[in-house]
């Protein structure tokens, strides 16, 4: 019983970590081609930089538009 135990505890629980996060990955690699496939509109105006201009003007009180407009 208590190799059983070893056995689930060491290399079975590697072996199901490593077959989760293969799965994951490869998931979350057909949903970004499927989404590349069903939304081109969206991919071919994405930038980087007003991205992360958007988070930050987010991230600073009275950053963001709306903020300004009605702050309270």
């Amino acid at each position: 019983m208590n190799n059983l135990y070893n056995f689930l505890t060491g290399p079975a629980l590697w072996f199901s970590f490593a077959v989760f996060l293969v799965g994951l990955l490869v998931r979350l690699v057909f949903l970004f081609g499927l989404s590349r496939e069903r939304d081109r509109v969206f991919y071919n105006h994405i930038d980087w930089r007003w991205a992360f201009r958007s988070i930050w003007h987010w991230l600073i009180p009275w950053g963001s538009a709306s903020m300004r407009l009605q702050p309270f």
